[in-house]
This record gives structure tokens, C-alpha cells and sequence, in this order.
């Protein structure tokens, strides 16, 4: 039980310095870039912050049963210590 309770609280601290990275990101660039510009600096800051980053990782879809239907077509802006996306 503790153990599960650890890794809420794990999840939920990583969550919060996620989020803090995107606010710093928002208030410093503020609106009117491209997506592109965003995904930068996000990456910057979350490495900043000692974070684990990748970008534009393939996600497998599952449809009907079937996977890799729209591994094409999806891709996944920002894994951060391979649980945050």
C-alpha cells in the first residue's frame, strides 16, 4: 500500500514541475508562436529542470483490436520521464 501511495505522490510531483515548466514557458514567450516554438522551449526548460526528454515519439494506437493502424499519424509532442505525456 505504501508503495502505491509513494508513487501518487511521485506522479503528482512530477505533474507540478511539468506544469511549472509550461507556465515559464507561456509567460516568457507569450502567445502568438508556432507550435513548434512551444515544443522547444518546453524541452529546454523540462531539461533544465533535470528532466528526461523526447520529442516527436511514435505512440501506438490500438483500434478494433488491431495495433499500429495510425503509428503514421500520431505522434506525441513530448514524453517526459517516459510516464508524462
Amino acid at each position: 500500500m505504501h508503495a502505491k501511495h509513494a508513487d501518487k505522490n511521485r506522479l503528482n510531483e512530477l505533474s507540478g514541475n511539468v506544469i511549472g515548466c509550461a507556465f515559464t514557458v507561456l509567460n516568457t514567450l507569450g502567445a502568438g508562436f508556432l507550435e513548434k516554438v512551444y515544443e522547444n522551449a518546453l524541452a529546454h526548460e523540462l531539461r533544465t529542470a533535470g528532466f528526461a526528454v523526447a520529442k516527436q515519439r511514435g505512440a501506438t494506437i490500438m483500434y478494433a483490436g488491431t495495433a499500429g493502424l495510425f503509428n503514421a499519424l500520431h505522434r506525441r509532442s513530448t514524453w517526459t520521464e517516459h510516464r508524462i505525456r
